[in-house]
């Protein structure tokens, strides 16, 4: 059993790179057990375990041409200020596990004497999963990640180095697909804090989409093909911060800051009546005001789920989820469309 095998860099601050072998993990398990008996001529089990895996993290490579331009200092010019830009991608990464059983038992005859024919029980799993995340812009964050489960077809029986061959065919193929899921989403944050009116605003708008295909079984694609479906969520967030907004108004912000004890040495005492009245009309004032602003803040939040499954689909996903020749099931359908014309396209 070898656990995560992986390089350390000799030199923590040392640049990054796509190749650096930093970057792969590697792992391995073998398991066997033999036995023989009376019943049981021959048992033998074997189990296979290995992957590899591959995570790069990049650094911040942000590009802001106006970060420093002095023209733009005005906050009304703050959003044109803040323009940025992330041309790659912060972070992708990939992950391939084979997992191989393999057992083979061989019963004895009423004489104890082995039979000429065993009986094999044989699985074999190529599991791939990749995703990445890139803000494209502070305000813009866009999350990929998608699974696939294939099986590696073997040979009935004992295995031979024919039949071996024919093995590593099917893993270089990386297998037949049986599951292919897919997973995108966009974050969006309205750039209002960008803007002195509307500072008082944040909002967020959300799209999360996905995409599956299930295989259906194998001797009857042809005839019935697999199923294929997909969601979409769309949703918003917004919050009011109310007192954000008041305090835009001197007298309400006068209202909402607490007064603070000022030590006098020489007090003068004002006139008795005058204080008293104006003491009265302040504090019904305020008593209204405080009323008005008890209301602090208002979240509002909106979303929407639909989805679509779709069976008798005949291609095989290639890459994101689209076949070999990017014609089906279409861009529109995997990034989540609910259009029902689809049927007819299809077929």
């Amino acid at each position: 059993n070898f656990s995560n095998i992986r390089k350390e860099k000799v030199k923590p601050d040392a640049n990054k790179h796509i190749y650096d072998i930093e970057n792969f993990a590697f792992n391995y398990a073998y398991t066997e057990t033999q036995r023989s008996g009376l019943v049981e001529a021959e048992f033998l089990d074997q189990s296979y375990n290995g992957g590899i895996s591959y995570n790069y993290e990049l650094g911040d490579l942000t590009i802001e041409p106006f970060k420093n331009s002095k023209k733009l200092s005005s906050p009304y010019l703050q959003l044109l200020k803040d323009i940025n830009l992330n041309p790659i991608p912060n972070n992708f990464s990939f992950r391939g596990d084979l997992s191989r059983n393999f057992r083979k038992i061989r019963y004895r005859n009423t004489d104890y004497t082995p039979l000429d024919t065993a009986q094999f029980q044989k699985t074999f799993y190529f599991d791939r999963t990749y995703s990445f995340r890139w803000d494209l812009f502070r305000s813009l964050g866009i999350d990929y990640s998608a699974r696939v489960n294939a099986i590696i077809d073997e040979p009935q029986g004992d295995i031979t180095s024919a039949e071996r061959d024919s093995i590593w065919t099917n893993i270089k193929n990386l297998g037949r697909t049986r599951l292919f899921d897919q997973r995108i989403s966009a974050t969006y944050t309205l750039p209002l804090s960008k803007f002195p009116v509307t500072d008082w605003v944040e909002a967020t708008a959300q799209f999360n989409t996905t995409y599956n295909w299930t295989s259906g079984a194998q001797n009857q694609l042809e005839d019935f093909g697999s199923v294929i479906s997909n969601t979409r969520q769309q949703s918003a967030a917004t919050n009011f911060d109310l007192v954000k907004l008041y305090n835009k108004v001197k007298i309400l912000k006068d209202i909402n800051t607490p007064a603070r004890k000022s030590r006098s040495r020489r007090p003068t005492a004002p006139n008795p009546a005058d204080t008293l009245k104006k003491a009265s009309d302040n504090k019904a004032l305020i008593g209204f005001l405080r009323l008005l602003m008890s209301v602090r803040s208002v979240n509002v939040n909106y979303g929407v789920s639909e989805g679509t499954s779709l069976p008798g689909f005949l291609p095989t996903p290639f890459l994101f989820g689209m076949d070999e020749d990017f014609a089906a099931p279409g861009y529109e359908f995997i990034l989540g469309s609910q259009d029902p014309e689809i049927r007819r396209t299809a077929a």
